[in-house]
């Protein structure tokens, strides 16, 4: 081969015989190698050679089988094997399950409009895995308004940083509800938490829904109840705060019977002709009345006696921080419309309103009698009506009428009448005429009562109303006119008792010093405040006076009851009290005064303390009463044991 020749494959495809693989069975069977020769001479005929082969392949078979069994209980014992090892992991390791996770909320299931309350919303893993942080977000009621939170939220929610199996937390909300009353107040809390072997979320919701209930705010209207066609009407109402917090913006609305004409409206605050803004309202206080004045044509037809009675209704208000305003009462009265022209008020120490009386009290009643029509009136009566219960507590025998009335006695009442006998006028009640009649009637004392059971005394009310009374002219009686009845309710007969004293009373020296006091030395008196209560239960009761300038704090003092602070800037003294319970009808406190007195005090009385108040709430009516007591001064009036004139000398 040349230097030039390059050399040459030629591309052959070898094709690799195919083996039939029951020819090489059949041979293998008849001892042939795979060339086809065979290894030994014998025949075998056909039939036993399919016969031997299906013996073959039957053995295969089972070898197969055999195999497939020993290889699926190899895999289940693996299998059982995992899960052996899973048991064991998963026992070592449990698994989260949210339901381990409590929430709840708790809070009052009615509360006032208005009133402070709290929600307590409480969670709680209850699991064996601790949360590695968790976030509480709230929905509120609609008009809930918070006033403070513990702990404190951000935004309506509250983050926290983890909760240990087992263990629990708790957030407060205070705040207070304004909403419409017939509102279901709902609040939702949802819990989101992540455990601190997951790396997914969780949630827990809860919700608590209460009822809302209006707040305790009385209407009191005032207003005459009968009145003539075209006759001018004054109609009066006040709202009155038996809650324990303030109420701002309140409006009242008063909604009138048909063909009422309203003319004026008191105070300036008015508007729509019937509706007014009250800026606010004090806790336990009343309002001042609010007053219209009206008429009802003169021309106005009466089809019958149902048009005569005219219904007012007057709605109260309260709005919430957006000045939305929700209706929280409605308080309805009636007029009614009478064809004569004749009117008639009760005033009773000076006020047509319901007042509260005390014991000892002198009571003034007038009734006055107005003839508004065009024509005079014969022979009418006037009597005052007035209804106790349970207990009568005038002291009658001390009443002081100057016109003589006639007193009738009733079953649960008393009555003055009044005829043309005592007053002449009544004779012939001129048109536009007008009388007044006045009597007065002390209460009594409690030692009045003696033995009298000490609670009836406590409730005993009295209901004033007076009347013209037409004379009969047919077999058809006329029904009276009525005056608007006046209530008087008794409060307790709080009071307070004020000494000084040198000498106790039995004659021993309490106090030290010259008496009379004198120029230039000290004088060291004892002042006692002793307070009574009998009726009712009393509370934040205060007992305070001034101390001229003259006059020195000792320092030294007791009470039975309460405390005693004195103020070195004012130089006021006082005496506070929570509660005085009706079965204590005593408390005494006393302290000490010394008296220095100057050149400029020789031969004068000296002047001890200014002038001492009690001021104390019954709880009954919660009514505050106040009772003043005079100067105490160096003549020391109430020490049995001194006669001195107190003079300095």
């Amino acid at each position: 081969m040349g230097k030039n020749h390059k050399p040459f494959f030629t591309k052959h495809n070898l094709k690799e015989k195919k083996e039939d693989p029951i020819k090489e069975l059949m041979a293998l069977y008849q001892e042939k190698d795979i060339s086809g020769k065979k290894k030994n001479d014998k025949a075998i005929n056909s039939k036993d050679d399919e016969h031997a082969l299906q013996n073959i392949i039957e053995k295969n078979r089972k070898r197969s089988r055999r195999k497939t069994i020993i290889f699926s209980l190899f895999i289940l014992f693996i299998l059982a094997g995992s899960a052996t090892a899973g048991f064991f992991y998963f026992s070592r390791n449990p698994i989260f399950n949210q339901q381990t996770v409590a929430l709840e909320i708790q809070g009052p299931d009615k509360v006032k409009l208005g009133e402070s309350f709290e929600y307590h919303l409480k969670f709680k893993n209850e699991g064996q895995i601790d949360i590695a942080k968790g976030k509480v977000i709230i929905q509120y009621p609609q008009g809930f308004n918070i006033e403070k939170t513990n702990p404190e939220a951000t935004d309506h929610s509250w983050d926290f940083a983890d909760l240990k199996a087992g263990q629990s937390s708790e957030i407060v909300i205070t705040g207070y509800i304004i909403n419409d009353l017939a509102v279901e107040e709902k609040l939702t809390a949802i819990l989101q938490y992540t455990p601190v072997n997951f790396n997914s979320e969780f949630s827990k919701e809860a919700s608590f829904s209460m009822i809302l209930d209006k707040p305790d705010l009385e209407l009191i209207p005032n207003t005459s109840p009968t009145v003539t066609l075209g006759q001018k009407i004054t109609l009066g109402l006040k709202i009155k705060n038996k809650e324990k917090r303030d109420f701002k913006n309140i409006k009242l609305v008063i909604n009138y019977p048909t063909n009422f004409q309203i003319q004026n409206a008191k105070p300036n605050y008015f508007q729509d002709n019937n509706k007014w803004i009250i800026p606010e309202i004090k806790a336990e206080s009343e309002g001042d009345y609010l007053s219209f004045e009206g008429q009802f044509p003169s021309d106005m037809k009466i089809e019958n006696d149902n048009d005569r009675n005219k219904e007012f209704v007057a709605q109260i208000f309260v709005s919430d921080v957006d000045s939305q305003f929700y209706q929280i009462g409605e308080q309805k009265f009636s007029i009614k419309i009478i064809d004569q022209a004749l009117t008639a008020y009760l005033i009773v120490n000076g006020s047509t309103e319901n007042k509260n009386i005390q014991l000892g009290d002198l009571l003034t009643f007038s009734t006055v009698v107005k003839n508004n029509g065009e024509e005079a009136y014969k022979d009418l009566t006037v009597k005052t009506i007035i209804s106790y219960d349970p207990l009568d507590i005038l002291d009658w025998e001390k009443i002081d009428d100057a016109k003589y009335g006639k007193i009738q006695k009733t079953k649960n009442s008393k009555e003055i009448i009044w005829t043309k006998t005592q007053i002449p006028e009544l004779a012939n009640f001129e048109t536009k005429n007008e009388q007044m009649i006045t009597f007065s009637l002390p209460i009594k004392t409690l030692e009045q009562f003696k033995n009298t059971n000490i609670d009836s005394i406590a409730q005993s009310k009295l209901k004033i109303i007076s009347q013209i009374i037409l004379p009969t002219i047919t077999t058809e009686i006329n029904p009276p006119i009525e005056s608007s009845p006046v209530e008087l309710t008794l409060n307790s007969d709080a009071n307070l008792d004020v000494k000084a004293l040198y000498y106790y009373d039995d004659g021993t020296p309490l106090g030290t010093g010259p008496l009379p006091p004198q120029v230039g030395k000290t004088t060291k008196l004892q002042i006692f405040w002793t307070l009574t209560n009998h009726l009712h239960e009393i509370s934040d009761i205060t007992v305070s006076t001034i101390l001229p300038d003259n006059i020195a704090w000792v320092g030294e003092n007791q009470a039975g009851s309460g405390d005693i602070t004195y103020n070195d800037n004012t130089k006021t003294i006082t005496w506070k009290i929570n509660r005085l319970p009706k079965s204590i009808n005593e408390a005494k406190a006393n302290f000490a005064i010394n008296i220095t007195p100057t050149k400029e005090d020789k031969g004068k009385i000296m002047k001890l303390t200014g002038v001492t108040t009690l001021s104390a709430r019954d709880v009954d009516t919660e009514e505050l009463i106040v009772k003043t007591k005079n100067i105490i001064t160096s003549a020391l009036e109430n020490d049995d044991n001194y006669d001195g004139s107190g003079l300095v000398q």
